[in-house]
């Protein structure tokens, strides 16, 4: 195995800590569905990732509207705008940013589980050992993703007009630096009612994410307590007035 790895800080009777209380009474699982099921199938492993450090540098075009006038006609509201294409430059720095490289796991399940605390890798040297790249920043779909966002928050904050929207961006890369690390991971596949399910848990801090089948009937019990709140509350105040 790789030497560059984060160390598992979770250990089984934790996991069953942790299911316990995410999976309580209070969620909306099957009454049927017990917690020694979700055990049958488990394992640990560690899956590698790339950790990447770059910096980004390009101009993000934002749409603006200034609201002169809003008024209401006939029944339908009407409002005189003042629009601008506004140009800025941005420029943006990631540091040791994980990014996944396998097909285990999508991006959306990755980062629920996220963060991993790379101060605790096994070699203090991995950065040292780091790589340039040399190919499109495009091809890690989910620094992309990140760079437009960090991109259109930068601008957002900047822009004092009323209405604003990103229009278009032209960002790049200056250089990329990488290093595989292997990250813990504790890993549940079980069944229910003849249709697979999945629970991925952070082997470092322990948070998870749960794909669990819902109990209808918790849900209508869940819908009625609050439709009842709701009414109760209303009562309520049509009581006072």
């Amino acid at each position: 195995m790789d030497n560059f790895y984060i160390p598992f800080n979770v250990k089984q009777e934790d996991i069953k800590k942790i299911l316990k209380k995410k999976l309580g009474i209070f969620s909306l699982k099957p009454f049927s569905l017990k917690q020694k099921d979700i055990f049958t199938l488990g394992t640990y492993i560690y899956l590698p990732v790339d950790v990447v450090s770059f910096t980004v540098n390009g101009e993000v075009k934002v749409k603006a509207n200034d609201i002169l006038r809003e008024w209401k006609e006939k029944g339908d509201n009407y409002k005189e705008v003042n629009s601008y294409d506004i140009k800025y430059r941005v420029s943006l720095k990631y540091d040791n940013v994980l990014v996944l490289k396998n097909t285990i796991l999508t991006n959306d399940v990755f980062s629920s589980i996220e963060p991993f605390n790379l101060n605790e890798v096994s070699n203090s040297n991995v950065f040292n050992e780091a790589k340039v790249l040399e190919e499109d920043i495009t091809n890690y779909d989910s620094i992309g993703k990140n760079i437009v966002r960090d991109a259109l928050v930068k601008v957002v904050k900047k822009d004092s007009h009323q209405e604003k929207k990103l229009d278009s961006h032209n960002l790049v890369f200056q250089a990329m630096l990488s290093k595989k690390v292997f990250i813990p991971i504790w890993l549940y596949n079980y069944k229910y009612k003849d249709k697979d399910y999945q629970i991925i848990i952070n082997g470092q801090t322990g948070n998870a994410s749960l794909e669990v089948p819902k109990s209808i009937l918790k849900l209508i019990f869940l819908i009625v307590i609050i439709f009842l709140l709701i009414l109760a509350l209303f009562t309520t105040i049509a009581y006072f007035l």
